[in-house]
Parts: C-alpha cells; sequence; structure tokens
C-alpha cells in the first residue's frame, strides 16, 4: 500500500525533473505492477463479494473506466491516476472470469494467459515505440514477439516448470527404510 501511495509522487517528481516519459521509469510505474499483487492478495475476498461484479452495468462501467487512459490524456491525471488504470484493467479480467464470460474462458485465451510471461518478456524488443527498425514495424513486430515467446515457453518455460514439478513431487515422497 506504501507503493500505491507514493508513487504519483515520484511520477510528479520525475515530470518536474523534466523526465516527461514518465511510464519508462520503474519507480513511477511501480504502482501499476502492485496492483496486480494486491489484487492476489485479496483474491479470496473479492471472490466471496463477487456478487456486485457480475452484475452488467458494473461490469460494462468497469471496462469503461479501464479505457480510460484513452479518454483522458492530461498529464495530472495521467500523474495521480496512473496505477488506477492497470488496477481497474485486472478487476475487469477478474470480473469477467467469475462471470465466465465466453470471451475470456475458452481455450484460446487459456493458452494466451500461460503464454502471457513469455510474451510480457518479450515484447520489448519488438514493440519498441522509440526505435524505427523494421522488426519494430507492425504487423510484423507483433508476429516476431509472439513466435519468440512461443519459442521461449516451449524450450525453457515449460521444460524448467516440469523439471521443478518432478522435484517438488520426489521431496513430498516419503523414503522409505
Amino acid at each position: 500500500w506504501f507503493v500505491v501511495a507514493i508513487t504519483p509522487f515520484l511520477r510528479l517528481a520525475f515530470w518536474a525533473a523534466g523526465m516527461h516519459e514518465i511510464d519508462e521509469y520503474f519507480p513511477a510505474v511501480a504502482d501499476s505492477l502492485i496492483m496486480g499483487c494486491l489484487l492476489a492478495m485479496y483474491r479470496d475476498d473479492l471472490r466471496r463479494r463477487a456478487a456486485w461484479l457480475k452484475h452488467p452495468v458494473v461490469f460494462v462501467g468497469l471496462g469503461l473506466a479501464a479505457m480510460s487512459t484513452v479518454f483522458v490524456t492530461k498529464v495530472r491525471f495521467e500523474i495521480a491516476f496512473h496505477g488506477l488504470t492497470p488496477f481497474l484493467v485486472a478487476l475487469f479480467l477478474f470480473a469477467a472470469i467469475e462471470r465466465a464470460d465466453p470471451i475470456l474462458n475458452n481455450r484460446v485465451m487459456g493458452f494466451l494467459g500461460v503464454l502471457s510471461y513469455s510474451l510480457y518478456l518479450w515484447q520489448q524488443p519488438f514493440l519498441n515505440r522509440h526505435q524505427h527498425a523494421w522488426w519494430t514495424a507492425f504487423p510484423l513486430n507483433v508476429v516476431l514477439a509472439f513466435l519468440c515467446a512461443l519459442g521461449s515457453y516451449f524450450a525453457v518455460e515449460r521444460p524448467f516448470l516440469a523439471f521443478y514439478r518432478g522435484r517438488k513431487t520426489r521431496r513430498a515422497v516419503p523414503a522409505t527404510a
């Protein structure tokens, strides 16, 4: 909660120091990351109180609020509430999952969820808006990021997860004397 409280002041300090690309500095976006952590920590409480999230009006309202930075681009709003948008997006996704909407609860979206960490890792070199190279040009950049994420997932992440699960299972089996 401290990170959520302090980050807007850090964004303001970056802006005042002439560092206007405030979404490029980790201390200025830490609240965006911590919002997901907070939602994970309070997931069970949210699930117990999820009835209000299932109402269509709330669901649509969360979706519109999650897109708020598209509608409101004022610097002061971004400085003060930049971390709120990821929170609303995560809450919207949580509500969609709890509602069991078919748009997010299908095999394709499930696989994208599994692949999301690899996509997160590989998006940076290809979706760089400041670099004008052939590999950062749309739509090739999206295809390349997706291909690298697939390769990374199947060649690195999945084998390491299998190795970890195997070690975990062996430790759980008691030794016989």
